[in-house]
This record gives structure tokens, C-alpha cells and sequence, in this order.
């Protein structure tokens, strides 16, 4: 329900009901009623904004880990109120009780990062008849305008567990946006719109030229445009970018691609709006995860290392490759249709030294998903402190023995109620 604007009100039993929104795709905007706010101190915006991105109730103890951690207890928590007070004094519709702080059920709050994941989810349901056709075009479209530059632009603090959390939304977002676009190239396509197509493939490349995919793209839509000549120059474009940025050729799609330009052999596809000619190549669906193929004996290998994971319950598995040819998919293909509990995390270059930082990752997803495991020894959760603050007061001790052991101990814990994958990509 769309409500008039008007100057928040506050009183001493709180505030009157309102409208609250915020973009945290590109510079990061707070609105009250159409009205701007303006949080002066940096963590009470670093509050709001990790609450909206969350999007759920978030503990006490993990907010104060996450935006004090290098004080002592008393001054965070005295901090923290402080926070609290200030975002209330500003008209922020946000509650708290002994252990959590949330977003009140009496505001409209109204998130850009959560609307793009809801549409972007129903736009990728192959079942729903909205999510192709001229009505998925226009949604795509106003998906796509919804991400507005980088999570959280701009924005930085001076916590290494808040700037880790900000890092990993930043490429998540980034990869959900590109998805987005590719989904809306295969829109254009059915649509026969190419040029359109073909632009939203250069917006790609502009945002990261590092994509083979959309190289792919332009590449296609050049030759169904009639322009063979700037179709080969996309293919070199592409070359000098993966050699000169990561040191690697192009895939074989890539070259595939680039011999049958070469051979005129690539021409639009029957059944789009204006396409003629013999049958040629179709665009390959976008958005929704395409078909899995060229690692099918990888597939089966996998698949019986999970199913004979109970009678043999420590099995290593390597997975090697150049970059991009499906190393990770060719894992959460195989963990997708298994019943095993997967324990994630993933090691990214990172603009600050994060000692353990794939196994942070994991076991903070994994406490996320399911909580502490049973039977996972009170000294064991303290040696893992340091690191997992939102496990609560530390044991002081920074024995490196003790944490490798507490660290292994979680998956084995965790693997008392059934099998479990831990994986590091």
C-alpha cells in the first residue's frame, strides 16, 4: 500500500507507522516517506545497512562482533546502545529486545537487494508462463535498472568482519547482476530485438570485460546483424583481454564460435520476430542455470564418492582445471541432487590478509544455516572465538594447535547427524 509522505513522527511510545526505504545497489540512499535521512556516524549507517541487507533479525552479540571487534566487551555494548539510540532518534523503524534487533512489522520497509532477489528468482522459475515472453522482457529490464552500481558504494568501515561480509555482497551482487543481463539478452533474443540485445552485451563487458559469456554474446549478435568484420574484432577483443588480465586462451565455445563467424555459418535463429534464413545456432538460456554437460565422467565420479560416503567417511577429492571451465558447477551439480549437508567456502583475493578466510567462510555459513553442531565441546567453540566471535567470549589462547583442532572438530560434529561435504573452492 502506497502511503502519502509525510515528516515522520515520533513520540514517547515510538513512531507513527511509515514507509522506509533503501538502495544499497550504488550509492547508498535512505528515505523516510520520500524524504532523505541523514545518519552522520558511519557504523549506525553500517547497522542499518547490513539489517536490510540480512533482511532478518540479527542477534545482539553477532551485530556487536560484527562492528566492534576490536573492543572490549563493556565498550561495545555501550557503543552499540548508542547506535541504537541514534537510529531511533533519526526515525528508523528498528526494535530490540534482550537478544535481537529487527525491523518493526508495523513499517512498510521497502529494500532494493531484496526485491532484485525476489524478481530475479521468479524471473529463473522455468514453470511460471510470466517468466518468458514480452511481460519477462519488461521485468528484466526494470531488474536490471534496479542495480545502480556496485553494493553499497563507496561505503567502507573499519572492521575487518565487517569489510569481509561487505567484500563477498559486493561480487555477490556483482555475478546476480550479470546473471540478470544475460537473462534479459535471451529476452531480447526471443523477441528479435538484437541491437537491444546486443547493447545490453556491451553493458556487460563495460561492467566486467573479464566475462567470456558476453564476449560470446556480442560476438553472435554482430554476425546476426550482418556485421562479420566487428564480430572478429569482439573475438580479438576478448583474446587480448584473457591473455592480458588472467593469462589464458578463450574456451573452446569461444573458438568454436569464432571459426563458424568465420565460416558464416552463424545465422539468428528460426521462430524470433524478423529472423530468416536456414536454421542456425540458437542462444544458449540465460538466467536460469543451462544444462550441465562436458564433465559428465567428473559427474559420476563424484556422485560415488557421496554414495559411498557412510562406509568410507573421509574420502579427499582434488578438483583441478584452468579457470572457467566449470570446476565449482561441476561440484554444486553433484551436492545439488545429493542428501549430504555441504559446508561452503570460497577463497577470494581479498584488499586485506585474512588468515583462515575460506574456513571463516564455511563454518560462519554453516553456523548461519544450522547453528552450532551437537556435541561440538565448549573449549572447542572458545578456541574457535577469534574467529567466529558470534560464538561468544573466547578462551583467550591463541594456540594454533587448538584452533586446527576445533576447526577440524566442526565438521565432525556436525557429521554426527549425517554426511557431510566440506568444500573449499
Amino acid at each position: 500500500m502506497q502511503m502519502p509522505a509525510m515528516p515522520p513522527s515520533r513520540s514517547r511510545a515510538g513512531w507513527s507507522p511509515m514507509n522506509l526505504r533503501l538502495e544499497l545497489l550504488g550509492l547508498p540512499v535512505i528515505q523516510i516517506n520520500g524524504e532523505a535521512v541523514n545518519l552522520r556516524r558511519r557504523r549506525s549507517r553500517a547497522l542499518l545497512y547490513y539489517l536490510a541487507a540480512t533482511n532478518v533479525p540479527q542477534s545482539r552479540d553477532h551485530l556487536i562482533a560484527l562492528l566492534w571487534p576490536d573492543l572490549d566487551e563493556p565498550r561495545a555494548r555501550h557503543a552499540f546502545r548508542s547506535t541504537l539510540y541514534q537510529l531511533r532518534q533519526a526515525g528508523l523503524p528498528i526494535e530490540a529486545n534482550r537478544e535481537t534487533v529487527y525491523f518493526s512489522a508495523q513499517a512498510e520497509v521497502w529494500v532494493d537487494v531484496t526485491v532484485f532477489r525476489q524478481r530475479a528468482a521468479h524471473l529463473c522459475a522455468p514453470t511460471d508462463p510470466t517468466a518468458t515472453g514480452p511481460m519477462a522482457l519488461a521485468q528484466l529490464t526494470e531488474l536490471a535498472a534496479l542495480y545502480r552500481g556496485e553494493f553499497l558504494e563507496g561505503f567502507y568501515l573499519d572492521s575487518l568482519n565487517y569489510e569481509e561480509w561487505l567484500y563477498l555482497e559486493r561480487e555477490r551482487w556483482h555475478g546476480a547482476y550479470l546473471d540478470v543481463l544475460e537473462r534479459l539478452i535471451e529476452a531480447q533474443i526471443e523477441a528479435g530485438h538484437y541491437l537491444q540485445a546486443l547493447n545490453t552485451a556491451q553493458q556487460a563487458l563495460a561492467t566486467d570485460p573479464l566475462q567470456e559469456r558476453f564476449h560470446r554474446a556480442a560476438m553472435r549478435l554482430l554476425a546476426w546483424l550482418g556485421q562479420r568484420t566487428e564480430a572478429l574484432t569482439q573475438y580479438e577483443r576478448c583474446v587480448q583481454v584473457l591473455r592480458g588480465k588472467l593469462g589464458i586462451a578463450p574456451l573452446d565455445e569461444t573458438e568454436a564460435l569464432h571459426r563458424a563467424i568465420l565460416e558464416g555459418k552463424v545465422v539468428p535463429p528460426i521462430g524470433t520476430p524478423g529472423a530468416s534464413g536456414p536454421a542456425g545456432e540458437r542462444w544458449p538460456a540465460a538466467g536460469c542455470p543451462s544444462p550441465f554437460v562436458g564433465q559428465r565422467g567428473g559427474h559420476w565420479v563424484l556422485s560415488e564418492v557421496l554414495a559411498r560416503a557412510e562406509s568410507d567417511p573421509t574420502p579427499v577429492v582434488m578438483i583441478t582445471g584452468e579457470p572457467g571451465v566449470g570446476k565449482t558447477r561441476l561440484v554444486q551439480e553433484v551436492l545439488a541432487v545429493s542428501s549430504v549437508v555441504t559446508i561452503w567456502g570460497t577463497a577470494r583475493p581479498a584488499p586485506l590478509p585474512r588468515p583462515y578466510a575460506p574456513l571463516i567462510g564455511a563454518l560462519r555459513a554453516d553456523l548461519s544455516a544450522h547453528g552450532i553442531p551437537d556435541g561440538l565441546e565448549p573449549a572447542m567453540l572458545a578456541a574457535l572465538a577469534p574467529l567466529l566471535p558470534e560464538l561468544g567470549p573466547g578462551s583467550g589462547s591463541t594456540d594454533p594447535a587448538r584452533l586446527w583442532e576445533a576447526l577440524a572438530l566442526w565438521p565432525v560434529a556436525r557429521a554426527r547427524s549425517g554426511p557431510v561435504a566440506l568444500v573449499l573452492d
